[in-house]
């Protein structure tokens, strides 16, 4: 199903919440191809902006919308579409990881990185073995490390980075 806004994810979520009663977290993470806990962060930055013209409830793992003062919400809405996060998109969350492996002089953590990009753990496993897959074995990482990726344990930083050109 093609999304309304793009890759604004969360225009996306508020904009299928309003025709929706309830929704599941789980659809909504399959639907936007992300984990739950992306989905959950997104709510909280929705309700963080909404302020007090709106709240989406999460109860038992289903989110519904509740809209309080419809001219302010409106308002929140029309901010929250005109927002381009630079998280929302697989590829750009990949070439910032990229970006900031490349600048790294020492190991980083995943969950720091996750924290740091205001997604989920699972969201940027699944993003560094995509950035993984692109760059190819290209990518001067040794298996321990690759290992460790996989395992979401450690972040290393990459050096030396030769990609070859196919001509």
């Amino acid at each position: 199903m093609k999304n309304l806004f793009g890759d604004n994810r969360q225009a996306n979520i508020l904009s299928v919440l309003r025709k929706n009663s309830a929704l599941n977290i789980e659809m909504l993470a399959q639907r936007f191809g992300v984990s739950e806990r992306t989905v959950r962060n997104d709510i909280k930055d929705i309700n963080r902006e909404l302020k007090n013209s709106g709240l989406v409830e999460i109860n038992q793992g289903k989110c519904s919308l509740r809209v309080f003062d419809t001219r302010d919400f409106q308002n929140a809405y029309a901010r929250i579409i005109e927002t381009d996060d630079l998280m929302n998109s697989s590829q750009k969350r990949q070439e910032y990881v990229f970006a900031k492996l490349m600048r790294a002089m020492e190991p980083v953590l995943t969950d720091d990185i996750a924290y740091e990009m205001n997604i989920g753990r699972s969201t940027l496993i699944s993003d560094l073995k995509k950035l993984v897959d692109t760059v190819g074995a290209n990518l001067p990482l040794s298996y321990t490390e690759y290992q460790e990726l996989l395992e979401e344990t450690h972040v290393r930083p990459v050096r030396d980075l030769h990609l070859a050109v196919q001509s």
